[in-house]
């Protein structure tokens, strides 16, 4: 049986509550995209300011695997899907720069950017 000592558990406990904190902070320093971008097999189909939506609304993209999406107010998701593995619907709801939802079997893209994002010159 194992046996803990005062330090090990004061060490345990240092390493969760950094962990914790160090998650919290990078989510909430991490700020929200106001772009969904809409892509089907590398091309982009629909840009979304998501600010700017009033009301929620559905997106249908016609692919190999039809599928559904949900724009709301700040946030967008997979609501419906045709795909085998459904994977998609999983992503939930994406409102921050940098996040992305993908169903591979259609081969479809959300992802999330900011408005004021530039391009430079190493990315094209």
């Amino acid at each position: 049986m194992i046996t803990f000592k005062k330090k090990d558990i004061l060490i345990l406990l240092f390493i969760i509550l950094f962990s914790t904190l160090f998650i919290a902070l990078f989510h909430l320093l991490t700020p929200l995209g106001n772009i969904a971008i809409i892509e089907k097999n590398g091309e982009q189909i629909k840009r979304i300011d998501l600010s700017a939506v009033d009301s929620p609304y559905i997106v249908e993209i016609d692919a190999k695997y039809s599928a559904k999406i949900l724009v709301e107010k700040g946030k967008i998701s997979f609501y419906e899907a045709q795909c085998p593995d459904k994977l998609c619907k999983k992503y939930g709801k994406i409102s921050r720069k940098g996040q992305n939802a993908i169903c591979l079997p259609s081969g479809i893209i959300i992802r999330i950017e900011n408005s004021n994002d530039k391009i430079d010159s190493i990315t094209g």
